[in-house]
């Protein structure tokens, strides 16, 4: 849960002039509003100052708005003409600002038990004041393909073999799902060989994936080993 509202206060998306949206919310090309800047004011504390009608303050960008002020002008969109900044459209509230509490507020639930952390996350749980959070460690998983027709290598036209591509495949998904592949590897049609395999293996790892040997042919040994010989439902 969040302790504090993200942005505290309104801040600017850009290196701009903070003005009053109603100042300029008759604007055009043909009658342009002039705004007086105000000097002396501290481009990173402008919050220190109430902005008055028909004012402009220089504001940086990640930094606070004046009081008063809803709205920032890019430098870039606007001309200036001796201590006045000439606006020739009109700008809406909250244009080139991130109000108050936009990311998240105070109490808010940010991230639930189980989420991933991705990186996006933990930029957001920085920046939210955490430096630790507990986590689960990542799941350790051993990928088998089985057949006797597999090979480690592509496929070349009437080699005689299948590629076991598809290990790749799930091994990728394991990965991006947040386990961590320890061991893949190739079982021959052999039951016993699969079954005393896959046991030996549990003992080190959370999970065992295997890929074929689960139709009705008569080298589809794969669930039948592990039920008979491991117990498992």
């Amino acid at each position: 849960y969040a302790e504090f509202d993200r942005p505290e206060k309104d801040i600017s998306h850009v290196d701009g002039f903070a003005i009053r949206s109603q100042d300029v919310v008759s604007t055009s090309a043909f009658f342009p509003v002039k705004l007086k800047i105000v000097e002396g004011v501290n481009s990173r504390e402008a919050d220190k100052y109430a902005l008055k009608r028909g004012e402009a303050v220089f504001v940086e960008t990640g930094y606070p708005l004046p009081v008063n002020a809803d709205a920032v002008i890019p430098v870039e969109a606007v001309r200036i003409e001796e201590n006045y900044v000439i606006v020739d459209k009109p700008v809406y509230k909250h244009y080139q600002v991130f109000p108050r509490g936009s990311d998240y507020t105070a109490g808010e639930l940010v991230a639930k038990r189980g989420t991933r952390v991705t990186p996006i996350l933990a930029k957001l749980l920085i920046d939210m004041g955490f430096s630790e959070i507990p986590v689960y460690r990542r799941p350790r998983v051993a990928v088998y393909s089985v057949g006797d027709e597999l090979r480690d290598e592509p496929y070349k036209p009437g080699a005689g073999f299948i590629p076991a591509s598809t290990a790749y495949v799930d091994s990728e998904v394991i990965k991006y799902y947040g386990g961590e592949v320890v061991e893949t590897a190739i079982l021959p049609d052999d039951p016993k060989v699969i079954a005393e395999t896959v046991a030996e293996t549990l003992s080190r790892v959370d999970m065992v994936v295997t890929i074929g040997g689960v139709a009705m042919g008569p080298r589809d040994y794969s669930w039948l080993a592990i039920i008979e010989s491991i117990g498992a439902e």
